[in-house]
């Protein structure tokens, strides 16, 4: 049995800490936040405050990689979900059958998981705690960190500290502080905003497709609906900080009215009601820190876990099911951290770079690619969809009529599968570059035009 000290009770802390629970370790678990979530989940996202996360309100989807996480780890869960009002989505025809896809909103999705951490003897949640520092074991080189310190001045001590604080960690100064070397940092920025508000469907209504999300590229942005419970869905607009009209879009009516002016977006709208303000999220970079550099581990007894490890572009909905994937291997493995932290370290940060990481550079530049169309339609140019846009394009229309590489296709969309494993094949690619190169340079037909867009919001 170990003791890990978690930082952090968003998904991935919670989900760490219900995992090392029920595998017999005890768990401190250190969340900023002092509000619990109420006893009736539903009503979280009308009711819980959660300020140390400001996606909280922004719409999410959860892939095929964290049911089946919680499927092997923590099956319950997914039954309260349900219980909860997650719609599970219909898998008819569908190239992953045996996933179990749900549709919630992230407040009520992290309130059951924070009563389930909560029903467990093992774990001790620290409410209100701001930490504000590492303890490090003394004399050790690199520093060998066995606890944290609040900033009320509580010492907690453990065999692992795991950094589950989210993109805004301020872990390089916590390990600074103790001497270690800088971490390696990666970081891409961009200058994506998203714009979200919620709805519910008209009694009598359905959901007017089937899938967990409908979206639609502009050359300028985009638009995606997410599913939730109990009838509920988020809508986003993507918009940037190089755009003069992104701040219309948080005025109810002018957001209203430009999805209303899409029309597989006005398929939602026309069916449901408006149950919050539109919520703008920014800075939405592409970040990628390590802890080993070409020397080894920065320090040991401390790692980092979901968005403190590597965060991207949300819209891909990739962090959760990543975030669950390395706290399962965490849980499998932290038994070996005592006997060899350094080792531990080394390992952990393996697995980490094989299983994880690799989702990064694909990010980054498609990621890129958009940023700098969306600047192009912007000033009134042609604009193109990237490369990286046009090999999607090329998946989504090859896969129509063939169900093997649609089956391929969406395992990849759902994390069950590397890259590698698709584009690395070259029966594929062969099939998939003839398509790229036969529509490169096209301009995308925009379902909504920029000049519509530009006449609704300054209307």
């Amino acid at each position: 049995m170990t003791h890990a000290v978690i930082i952090g009770a968003g998904l991935g802390g919670l989900a760490c800490a219900l995992f090392l629970a029920r595998r017999g370790h005890e768990v401190d678990l250190f969340e900023r936040d002092g509000d619990d979530p109420p006893a009736d989940p539903p009503s979280a996202f009308a009711s819980w405050t959660r300020r140390g996360l400001p996606q909280a309100r922004q719409g999410h989807g959860f892939l095929g990689l964290s049911s089946e996480v919680l499927k092997t780890e923590a099956p319950d869960v997914l039954d309260r979900l349900v219980e909860a009002g997650a719609s599970v989505i219909d898998m008819t025809n569908h190239p992953l059958p045996q996933v179990k896809l749900l549709a919630v909103r992230r407040l009520v999705y992290e309130a059951v998981l924070r009563q389930a951490v909560a029903a467990e003897t093992r774990v001790r949640i620290h409410r209100g705690a701001t930490v504000d520092g590492l303890i490090a074991e003394p004399g050790s080189s690199p520093p060998r960190v066995i606890g944290l310190r609040t900033a009320a001045g509580q010492d907690c001590r453990g065999d692992l500290v795991i950094d589950a604080s989210g993109r805004w960690t301020k872990g390089a100064e916590w390990l600074a502080a103790v001497g270690a070397r800088p971490w390696r940092d990666d970081v891409s920025e961009t200058p994506f905003v998203y714009v979200t508000r919620h709805y519910r469907l008209k009694a009598g209504e359905v959901f007017p497709v089937p899938l967990v999300a409908s979206s639609v590229d502009l050359s300028y942005g985009g638009a995606t609906t997410f599913k939730g419970d109990d009838g509920a869905f988020a809508m986003a607009f993507l918009t940037s900080t190089f755009d003069p009209y992104r701040g219309a879009l948080t005025k109810a009516d002018r957001f209203h009215a430009v999805m209303e002016a899409i029309p597989a977006m006005a398929a939602w709208t026309s069916i449901a009601t408006p149950i919050n303000e539109p919520l703008a999220l920014g800075r939405i970079d592409n970040r990628l820190r390590s802890l080993v550099d070409g020397e080894g581990p920065v320090a040991s007894g401390y790692v980092l876990l979901g968005d403190a490890a590597m965060h991207t572009n949300p819209v891909f909905a990739r962090g959760v099911s990543l975030a669950y994937a390395q706290a399962r291997q965490l849980a499998a493995t932290i038994e070996q951290q005592p006997a060899d932290p350094l080792g531990y370290a080394v390992a952990f940060e393996a697995w980490t770079r094989e299983h994880i990481n690799v989702w990064y550079p694909g990010s980054v530049q498609a990621d890129l690619s958009k940023a700098a169309q969306m600047a192009r339609s912007c000033r009134g140019e042609d604009a193109p969809a990237g490369p990286m846009a046009a090999v999607g394009n090329a998946m989504w229309a090859l896969a129509i009529n063939d169900p093997d590489l649609a089956r391929r296709w969406a395992r990849l969309n759902h994390l069950l599968d590397p890259p590698a494993k698709l584009f690395g094949d070259p029966m594929v690619m062969s099939r998939v570059q003839p398509y790229v190169a036969g529509h490169q340079g096209l301009v995308p037909d925009d379902a909504l035009s920029r000049g519509d867009f530009e006449a609704i919001v300054t209307a």
